[in-house]
């Protein structure tokens, strides 16, 4: 009887052999898709970006015809967290999406780690408006996190109206952005785009909700706005922040060659829009921008091919 069952299980694995030569001579990186997926649908939506890859639940990103982003990092702040770092921030970003007030965390870390994982979770999204940035922690006898209580803005019901008012505004630029061929003029309409559409507001105004719908924002909800637009139409940019004669936020995005500094806010003035920060390099921005120690860990803006040679800060540079 043993005899019987042990020549079964040798047949099976001989077949399940012949099964897996086949399948990766027919399609030699059919594993690596299965793992990317399995990854994505553990983590809820950090994955490496590729054309059609999925970039959250909700958006398939297709990657502009004129470069391959296989690799791209669409989440650069997560990157820079460890392993039980990352499950953190996965967490948070699971419960948040389901309106969850209060988190209790699997894994048990100091205040100024949680408080590093937020900062680089709402960095890194911000499609997620409805936290109104205070929250508090329960520690327990070590002084580690244990819970975490948010407080969002809205009642849940009004949150998801106010979701789909916003995809629908945003989805509006979207689409028309996508009739555009090159990223560089993708960015520059929606650069465009945005500066006619938002005033510069309160300092409450900081949200990409209230940069969209209400149309009213500070450098915060600008550089956010541009972010999840540029983000939806598979063009990698990021939010920075640091200081410009005061608290300041704007944007590194990636074209072709690489990475360019853009400040939507100094660039929207009340009777004109202007070029004076769009696509400036590192050594140009610094003159005047100087990035917080968060952000200083993000790559330095080095493209050439697209530089803003006709800025002012170009020229008071020479």
């Amino acid at each position: 009887m043993k005899k019987i069952v042990l020549r079964i299980i040798e047949m099976v694995v001989g077949l399940l052999v012949v099964g897996i030569s086949i399948i990766l001579i027919v399609d030699p990186n059919c594993f690596s898709k299965n793992i990317d997926s399995f990854i994505y649908n553990i983590t809820g939506n950090h994955v490496f970006v590729d054309a059609n890859t999925l970039i959250n639940k909700n958006d398939v990103i297709k990657v502009a015809k004129n470069k391959n982003y296989s690799k791209s990092i669409f989440y650069p702040y997560y990157e820079l967290l460890n392993n039980d770092e990352k499950e953190i921030y996965d967490e948070l970003l699971t419960e948040i999406n389901k309106y969850n007030k209060s988190i209790k965390l699997t894994k048990l870390l100091k205040k100024d780690i949680i408080t590093k994982i937020y900062t680089y979770l709402s960095y890194d999204h911000p499609e997620i408006f409805w936290i109104d940035n205070t929250y508090n922690v329960l520690l327990n006898e070590n002084e580690e996190v244990f819970e975490i209580n948010f407080k969002y803005i809205d009642t849940d019901e009004n949150i998801d109206k106010k979701i789909k008012q916003l995809d629908i505004e945003i989805n509006k630029i979207v689409n028309e952005a996508k009739k555009i061929e090159l990223d560089y003029e993708k960015e520059l309409y929606v650069h465009d785009k945005l500066s006619e559409l938002i005033t510069y507001g309160k300092i409450e105004n900081q949200t990409v909700y209230d940069a969209i719908i209400n149309k009213t924002a500070v450098c915060s909800g600008y550089s956010k706005a541009f972010q999840l637009i540029m983000m939806k139409l598979g063009i990698p940019t990021y939010y920075v922040t640091g200081y410009s004669r005061e608290n300041h936020a704007w944007n590194l995005i990636e074209l072709e060659d690489g990475l360019y500094n853009i400040d939507l806010t100094w660039d929207d003035q009340e009777d004109r829009i202007i070029y004076n920060y769009f696509n400036l390099s590192e050594s140009i921005i610094t003159i005047d921008h100087k990035r917080d120690e968060v952000s200083s860990l993000l790559p330095k803006a080095l493209g050439t091919k697209y530089i803003n040679s006709s800025s002012p800060m170009m020229k008071k540079n020479k």
